[in-house]
């Protein structure tokens, strides 16, 4: 798998780092792009009006997002509105086609009783961008750490972050995705999906961030948290739409669910596919939940002739718009949060949030609520990774150091020196934001 990992860095930084690591990615992305924006477009669509238009409504609506995409522009070499192009993808396909499109990406979500969440989600794209994605690990300056299979360019999609909370993709149609043209680009649901993994510390919060903004291409974005809460947004200019499980399991494909959608869904004029995929996974798990995501897999391994839930590429199509099957990406969702042992000092249960009965008076939630700040802040919980050459005559930052906190500046550092024929590592005690030994 493709891999990378950001500096610890802010938007404009962390985006030029990662548009210098990957120009000719970024720039295969962008000429791909174009390619199928002239291939889907059913009515005159200029790409570099709509990139354009795509930069300003960024610049407007999510300027730490701008940050980030003018970052990776520049490391990269490309105008700016090349990498909002990237970011704005979905909408300008919805102003290029307003009613086409193709069967793609399932996603299903078990919650089982006493057990964790079950996340897992076929990626279907068009088989030209087979190469052109990855997984990226962005470690926040502030600690949390966000994880996303996303396209080079492109600031997220899939994912996970540090809080424990995970978001899934699927594009859907309605007929209001037309409106686009006189009414302008709504927020990137790309960009929606980076927001939630950057901050979203719950499913509860997720939704939150979806319904603060007005999205001008039909997604559903589904999310799912450590406790085993999930729930799916369908976002459209008159919506948004919330879908929840029924019997702990919830399963998208790419036409709407909720009452609030339906009316205008446009799945019909691509195929029978969606609604049958819906079929063929709600009816897998109609006697027991899946348990692991092996057993999603497993129901997902489906190649019917008609609404298969692995795509296959028709060879009859064009080239630039075959489609299938890119990836299978399952979700673990955890807070990663390390708690640091003190001697004769043992961890703090919360009976309250276990179904004891919290306090009724004010003074009493008061003290609840000191006594669970007093616990977070012995949980190490700030995190900073630093890569760099520990040689001169060694490149590529292989070496690291990683600092893992608490509130009151005690934890450990780890450090791996890389050199020509040997890696070593080591761990030293911090206390009181210092430590007795010299850190590299």
């Amino acid at each position: 798998m493709r891999a990378f990992t950001s500096t610890q860095a802010g938007p404009a930084d962390r985006g030029r780092e990662f548009g210098e690591h990957h120009r000719s990615q970024v720039a295969g992305t962008v000429a791909a792009y174009r390619r199928l924006f002239a291939a889907r477009a059913t009515r005159p669509f200029d790409a570099d009006l709509w990139a354009e238009r795509a930069w300003a409504a960024i610049a407007q609506l999510a300027p730490g997002a701008a940050e980030e995409i003018q970052g990776i522009a520049d490391g990269a070499g490309l105008p700016v509105r090349e990498v909002a192009m990237l970011n704005a993808r979905t909408e300008l396909l919805a102003v290029a086609d307003p009613a086409g499109g193709a069967d793609e990406c399932s996603t299903v979500v078990a919650l089982p009783p006493g057990g964790a969440p079950v996340a897992v989600q076929t990626w279907d794209w068009y088989t030209a961008m087979a190469d052109g994605w990855l997984l990226w690990t962005i470690p926040h300056p502030s600690g949390p750490v966000v994880q996303t299979v996303t396209e080079y360019g492109v600031l997220g999609k899939i994912g996970v972050n540090s809080h424990g909370v995970g978001v899934f993709f699927n594009m859907l149609r309605h007929q209001d995705d037309a409106l686009t043209q006189e009414q302008g680009l709504g927020f990137p649901v790309h960009l929606l999906s980076r927001r939630i993994l950057d901050v979203a510390c719950s499913v509860d919060e997720a939704l939150t961030l979806a319904r603060s903004v007005t999205t001008s291409a039909s997604t559903a974005l589904t999310v799912v948290d450590s406790d085993g809460r999930a729930a799916s947004v369908e976002l459209f200019r008159g919506g948004p739409g919330l879908v929840e499980p029924e019997d702990g399991l919830l399963v998208r494909t790419n036409h709407f669910v909720s009452r609030s959608g339906r009316d205008g869904c446009l799945a019909a004029s691509i195929g029978p596919g969606s609604r049958i995929r819906r079929k063929t996974l709600l009816s897998a798990f109609t006697q027991d939940l899946p348990s692991n995501a092996q057993n999603v897999i497993a129901a997902m391994d489906d190649h019917a002739a008609v609404g298969a839930v692995c795509a296959h590429a028709d060879p009859d199509d064009p080239p630039v718009l075959r489609h299938s099957t890119l990836a299978t990406v399952a979700i673990v969702v955890a807070v990663i949060a390390l708690k640091r042992s003190q001697p004769g000092h043992a961890r703090r249960t919360s009976a309250k949030r276990h179904g004891a009965e919290l306090p009724t008076d004010v003074e009493g939630l008061r003290s609840e609520v000191q006594a669970l700040r007093l616990e977070a802040a012995q949980a190490m919980r700030h995190l900073a990774v630093v890569r760099y050459d520990a040689f001169g005559d060694m490149g590529g930052h292989l070496s690291w150091s990683m600092a893992l906190l608490d509130d009151g500046g005690d934890g450990v550092v780890l450090t791996s020196i890389h050199g020509r024929s040997e890696a070593r590592t080591y761990a030293k005690n911090i206390s009181g934001w210092s430590c007795d030994q010299a850190l590299s």
